[in-house]
């Protein structure tokens, strides 16, 4: 059972950062460009946080990427030591890899998903929100 769950973690994780990384390629790269009224894809570039909160600066960037390591480092050694909440950490560090790759090779993170209503955000932010959304109902639910 836990040896299928570490290849089903694994897995997770790269199909994740596979689509993450694939995606934002994709749409750099052919500057796919769509306009609807539901759905837009639309090329922005973040070298801050989320809702591009603190861009501007490589000094910024230069931060982030460090947080990122250290958060990837911290979630690894805790899921090492706890063997819990496997999927939830999976998608949590596919998203931080994701950006972190994004924003070593580019400076700043490829953000492409623009529902008109938020701002503009990538798979990556995707999958850490629904990580941490997940990972806070289970805690809530086992602390009852």
């Amino acid at each position: 059972m836990k040896k299928n769950l570490g290849r089903n973690c694994s897995l997770l994780f790269g199909i994740v950062l596979f689509l993450d990384l694939l995606t934002k390629y994709l749409i750099q790269f052919f500057q796919i460009r769509t306009n609807t009224k539901i759905i837009d894809i639309t090329y922005h570039t973040n070298t801050g946080t989320m809702f591009s909160l603190l861009s501007g600066t490589q000094f910024v960037n230069l931060i982030f990427i460090i947080l990122s390591v250290v958060a990837i480092v911290l979630l690894y050694f805790y899921w090492k030591s706890e063997k819990k909440y496997s999927y939830q950490l999976a998608l949590i560090v596919a998203g931080i890899t994701g950006n972190l790759i994004n924003r070593i090779f580019n400076g700043y993170v490829i953000d492409w998903i623009n529902l008109n209503i938020w701002p503009v955000f990538n798979i990556a932010d995707s999958a850490i929100v629904v990580g941490v959304i997940w990972l806070i109902v289970i805690l809530i639910k086992e602390k009852d």
